[in-house]
């Protein structure tokens, strides 16, 4: 977009948003189909151990295959999963947006 008529939209709009201590970092994972998952496979509902354990391991390395490691805190409801990250060195200067279209 150098030197174009479309410079002004880096310019005005681009803006780098940073996520700096005290602040807290809180991800969403959506059970995408999940329904359907459990139906398949036979879960007891509402709390299948083994489907829980399944989800468990599977946030866990999606985050872990970003490079997220320090979970203080997890929680889950219906289809989704949140975790609540401690602020380390590496994740101070993190852009907020990027985390939204990463993971």
């Amino acid at each position: 977009m150098a030197n174009s008529k479309y410079q002004y939209v880096k310019e005005s709009f681009e803006v780098v948003d940073e996520v700096m201590a005290p602040n807290i970092i809180v991800v969403r994972i959506g059970g995408l189909n999940f329904e359907e998952f459990s139906e398949l496979h036979e879960f007891v509902k509402p709390n299948d151990e083994q489907a829980l354990k399944l989800m468990n391991e599977c946030a866990k390395a999606v985050l872990e295959e970003k490079g997220f490691y320090e979970i203080a805190c997890a929680y889950g409801f219906r289809y989704e999963y949140r975790f609540r990250f401690t602020l380390c060195a590496s994740l101070e200067l993190l852009e907020d947006h990027s985390l939204v279209c990463d993971l």
